[in-house]
């Protein structure tokens, strides 16, 4: 039991800054007037996808220099300061006057992100056995990853009943949350000495099963940004499923589920089926997400997309 409340700790800092991170794809995606041009916005949100990238290049050295547990308390600390100042340009609607400020509020909201997923990896690896780990990391994921993924459909519902802060002081509120789950998180033992210097780390990103993993990681991005940037919409203009259509609310709730029972499932499928190896598990579900995406692109009635639309998710 202390294992599993140690997991769902860092489950929920996931949860948070995940909620943080989404904070200004929601807003965009609500229709709420704001006062950035679509162009400026899609400038953001470029911004916001390379800063994550970038951050996560050398997240891990940082997080191996000073602890899993330090790293998620000061990210969660990070992302709640940049998503109250992005409220704060939003309140007064000063965000096209003061639209460098806005990216830059958005990008450190977006670094912040990069720091929970190595972090919970690496505290796990320290006080789980390998035959254990991939259930528990399936466990962070069912709490982490439906943030992002309910992000744009929630912000959706509520930018029609809220004020365009509210969508920023809500994520703000969960980061804080989250700086509140990191304190509770399990303490992971970490080196004082100083980490790998630059050279070291680039004959280890140099290295044939990391170049493998890395182009694996850029897929599953790319396929996982692309359904967070667009499912609401593509939701929205093929399928008309908006805001005050019954099937939105069915909507909801299977991008939820399936984003939670996702990673759960694989999680066990690892441990269980598989004896703690990764690969055949990543495979079937790889697998899996192709399917859905294909099948999500040629489905011709609404319910059979949000159905596609939940396996892509959970996959």
């Amino acid at each position: 039991m202390k294992k599993l409340s140690g997991t769902a700790a860092i489950g929920l800092v996931g949860l948070g800054l995940g909620l943080a991170a989404s904070a200004l794809p929601a807003a965009a995606a609500s229709g709420v007037r704001l006062d950035m041009s679509k162009a400026q916005i899609a400038l953001l949100l470029s911004i916001g996808l390379w800063t994550r990238a970038a951050g996560s290049c050398f997240s891990g050295a940082l997080i191996d220099r000073f602890g899993g547990r330090r790293a998620m308390r000061d990210a969660s600390i990070g992302a709640a300061l940049a998503g109250f100042g992005l409220a704060l340009l939003f309140l007064g609607g000063r965000e096209g006057a003061m639209f460098s400020g806005v990216a830059i509020l958005h990008a450190a909201a977006c670094y912040f992100l990069a720091f929970p997923g190595p972090a919970a990896a690496r505290i796990n690896a320290a006080r789980l056995d390998p035959g254990e780990r991939g259930s528990h990391a399936g466990l962070y994921g069912a709490l982490a990853f439906p943030a992002e993924f309910l992000a744009l459909p929630a912000g959706l519902w509520l930018g029609s009943r809220l004020p365009p802060s509210a969508l920023f002081f809500l994520p703000a509120a969960a980061a804080l949350l989250a700086v509140a789950a990191a304190l509770r998180a399990p303490v992971d033992e970490h080196e004082d000495e100083p980490g790998p210097a630059l050279a070291g780390l680039g004959a280890l990103a140099c290295r044939g099963k990391v170049l493998a993993l890395a182009t694996l990681e850029a897929c599953a991005g790319v396929v996982r940004w692309g359904l967070l940037g667009w499912s609401a919409q593509f939701l929205s203009e093929v399928h008309q499923i908006r805001p005050g259509v019954p099937l939105f609310a069915a909507a909801l709730t299977a991008v939820a589920a399936g984003s939670a029972v996702g990673p759960a499932l694989c999680g066990l499928l690892s441990d269980k089926a598989f004896g703690g190896r990764r690969a055949p598990a990543a495979l079937i579900f790889f697998a899996a997400q192709a399917a859905a995406l294909i099948a999500l692109g040629r489905a011709k009635d609404p319910g059979m997309a949000v159905a596609f639309l939940a396996l892509a998710c959970a996959a």
